[in-house]
């Protein structure tokens, strides 16, 4: 079954999450006051990472996964300025 993003995100804010860490192959991870805490969800799918990746970014994924698991660190903070944006966001 693949994973409701929403629900995913709707769980971020009501554990008041700073992060979401996705990666495939494991279970999604809130970072709440700075603890990592596993979601109760079944591991990311290669088909999940696709999915959530297609519905965010507008860039192209080749249809076979690469030699490592794609991974997505997700932040509800913002930088604090311009010069850590773009280290952190090329």
């Amino acid at each position: 079954m693949p994973l409701n993003f929403r629900a995913l995100f709707e769980g971020a804010i009501k554990n008041q999450a700073s992060d979401i860490h996705i990666m495939e192959g494991v279970q999604p991870y809130f970072r709440i006051r700075g603890d990592l805490k596993r979601v109760e969800s079944p591991p990311l799918s290669q088909e999940d990472m696709r999915q959530f990746l297609k519905r965010t970014t507008t860039a192209t994924f080749p249809t076979k996964s690469p030699t490592s698991p794609a991974s997505v660190w997700l932040s509800t903070s913002r930088p604090a300025s311009s010069a850590a944006r773009s280290a952190r966001f090329p």
